[in-house]
């Protein structure tokens, strides 16, 4: 059995080399671990907004409170701090009312919002 005089290990300069190498990677892949969380996120919320906003529209438009004009609120338990305004607007057919949801809700520190329209017809008022 023959014996290694000089038993290997990492010489300085590699040390230093692997050390840059991680201060070079490491910051560019927490990064992307962060953008892809944000993203995912992002998502996530953009979904249930468009989802809430849905709701709203059928109700204001089921109940027909849309005739009431402009209207806002705010959501509760596992929306605390999302907020909607809803709009209404006429159209360009004069029988036509564009009624507008959008639903502020926040990402990391940053609002965002997502907005959903429908046309409804308005009821013409009779003359006497």
């Amino acid at each position: 059995m023959r014996l290694a005089l000089h038993p290997r290990g990492m010489t300085f300069v590699e040390l230093l080399a692997s050390m840059l190498l991680l201060s070079i990677v490491l910051p560019v892949t927490v990064g992307a671990i962060l953008y892809a969380n944000r993203t995912s996120s992002m998502a996530v919320r953009k979904r249930d907004a468009a989802f809430l906003a849905d709701q709203i529209l059928q109700e204001v438009i089921g109940t027909e409170s849309w005739e009431d004009g402009d209207q806002s609120g705010e959501f509760e338990d596992d929306f605390a701090g999302w907020t909607w305004e809803m709009t209404v607007s006429s159209w360009d057919v004069e029988a036509m009312q564009q009624v507008d949801v959008t639903v502020f809700y926040p990402v990391q520190g940053t609002t965002y919002s997502e907005t959903l329209t429908r046309l409804v017809m308005a009821e013409e008022e009779e003359e006497s």
